[in-house]
């Protein structure tokens, strides 16, 4: 531990938005930074044994920078233009440039919106013929969707640059690369609890292994445990839904791998109602020198979480088997030729505000909260790690965008 006796600014969670916010927070001179959160689990055991999960442990997310949210957009956008910038600095490639394929029913509100976006935001989308889609994924099958909605029911959107698949684990590597590089000091510990004390202007918080750090400022950055872990200021709970999420890997061979090499990843918005929705990545390679196809879901297995108890059993489950059954027979109706090696699925929980825009906002003249990535955090995690490093390091708003639009919700005691 640094001799450091108080730090300027000490961001808490050291996940994709922590890292960003973080480093940003280091590009100020004179100013000390340190960031806390715990390392990801090396093995699956040390994953069933933990008791704090992180949203980015995997491979692949999607990116893309049209998005019927045009917050969600923009932010995306801004994150995405410095992807390069990031790779160059620190050697470390995370992303490919495969583009994105929204498939959906046309005329609906995702088609509307999403081309709106586009437009509005010099976007650059096309719309792109049944057989052109076909083509460019050499043997997927749109029949369980032109089946209901014949050929011109079915619409597809592509987005061919600034959209593909990004990987998280690496692009973390890389903020925490820059930051370190900028003097911010990262401790691998669990903080339990966050103590303001008011009349010496200071936040201690106090670690798993009963370190105490000490703080002028603090922003939490702190994801599902914002809602369980107790860190904020007694009396206060912040309007945050934590949800089921689970994915299902695809293990293929090598020969669809080359059959799927150059595949876009693909976004499915069609009928709710049936389960068919969702997402799917390309084949990815994953530590274990395996090759995966990834496909999750949308609202269709969205359960909600009231406690820390549920939610750490479901980061410990594999999920439900009913979700599993129907998101490995979308893959088998949108790919019949593919023969998988194996199949497995893996959980995770998404923090979603009744705004679906994120939170970012002052709790009290101290203390910050970074948090509610309704599912789309991960690929506009820069640009979010840069709005909350400005806010914490004045002690009030400071980004172009509306502090409305992110200001923070709360529940009723």
């Amino acid at each position: 531990m640094s001799t450091t006796s108080v730090f300027d600014v000490c961001v808490v969670g050291a996940g994709l938005w922590g890292s960003a916010a973080a480093k940003y927070c280091s590009e100020r001179d004179g100013i000390s930074v340190c960031l806390v959160g715990p390392s990801e689990p090396k093995t699956q055991q040390d994953r069933l044994s933990s008791r704090v999960f992180g949203a980015h442990h995997d491979e692949g997310r999607i990116y893309r920078t049209a998005d019927p949210i045009f917050e969600w957009g923009e932010l995306a956008r801004r994150s995405v233009e410095k992807y390069r910038d990031i790779e160059l600095t620190t050697g470390l490639s995370f992303h490919e440039e495969v583009g994105c394929m929204f498939v959906t029913v046309k005329g609906s509100n995702y088609h509307n919106r999403t081309s709106e976006f586009a437009k509005k935001n010099d976007v650059h989308i096309k719309d792109i013929s049944h057989a052109e889609a076909l083509h460019r994924i050499e043997f997927m099958s749109l029949d369980m969707l032109t089946s209901k909605h014949g050929e011109e029911g079915v619409v597809t959107l592509l987005q061919e640059t600034e959209a593909g698949h990004m990987n998280p684990r690496q692009l973390l590597a890389a903020q925490l690369q820059i930051a370190r590089s900028r003097g911010c000091e990262v401790v691998n510990d669990v903080v339990n609890h966050v103590i303001d004390h008011e009349d010496e202007d200071i936040i201690e918080l106090v670690t798993d292994s009963n370190r105490v750090i000490k703080a002028r400022r603090v922003l939490l950055c702190t994801g599902a445990y914002t809602a369980v872990g107790g860190l904020l200021p007694r009396g206060q709970v912040l309007d945050l839904k934590l949800t089921k999420q689970q994915v299902v890997f695809i293990e293929v061979s090598e020969k669809d791998r080359k059959r799927l090499s150059g595949m876009p990843v693909v976004i499915l918005h069609e009928d709710r109602d049936y389960g068919r929705d969702g997402y799917i990545l390309p084949p990815i390679q994953y530590t274990n020198g395996k090759y995966y196809l990834k496909i999750g879901h949308h609202t269709v297995g969205e359960e909600e979480l009231s406690s820390n108890e549920e939610m750490v059993a479901w980061f410990r489950s594999q999920g439900t088997s009913e979700t599993e059954i129907r998101l490995s027979r979308n893959i088998r109706q949108l790919f019949p030729e593919l023969v998988p090696l194996s199949t497995h699925s893996e959980t995770c929980v998404t923090v979603t505000t009744p705004t679906r825009k994120l939170y970012c906002d002052m709790v009290t003249p101290r203390l910050g909260v970074l948090v509610g990535g309704n599912g789309w955090g991960a690929k506009s995690s820069d640009e979010i790690g840069r709005m909350g490093a400005g806010m914490i390091l004045s002690g009030s708003w400071d980004h172009d965008m509306p502090q409305d639009v992110f200001k923070a919700m709360w529940k009723e005691s």
